[in-house]
């Protein structure tokens, strides 16, 4: 087992390590978020940088809108902004599928509407 004392460690050299914190720096996520783009080989792996953000949220954001990002690209880039349009689309398709039902169209009819399987539309209308 080794101890790292982070405060120690000089930054530019160990800020791998040294960013593995709460209370990161602006210009040290800035830092990381540069390399990161540059795509160093090995370099900021997936499961390191989750643990950065959750740590980190409100410094990365500052530091992503400081390279002049939207919040748009931003919840793009980590795949949020897909997830909420894909889940209102689905909900779009069910509040027209309910629509529909409650006018007495046939479920083969609504399925072909919406593009939602007729099992969907049955649990709908039961």
């Amino acid at each position: 087992m080794q101890i790292i004392c982070t405060k120690e460690l000089a930054e530019k050299e160990n800020l791998w390590l040294k960013s593995l914190k709460k209370g990161l720096e602006v210009r040290s996520m800035s830092a990381i978020l540069e390399k990161r783009e540059k795509g160093l080989p090995g370099m900021f792996p997936e499961a390191y940088f989750e643990i950065l953000l959750k740590a980190n949220p409100k410094t990365f954001l500052e530091a992503y809108n400081m390279r002049a990002a939207t919040f748009e690209e931003v919840f793009t880039e980590a795949g949020i902004i897909p997830q909420w349009i894909e889940r209102g689309i689905e909900q779009e398709k069910v509040r027209t599928a309910k629509n529909l039902l409650a006018k007495r169209m046939p479920i083969e009819e609504i399925a072909q509407v919406t593009e939602l399987p007729v099992e969907k539309i049955r649990t709908l209308a039961s």
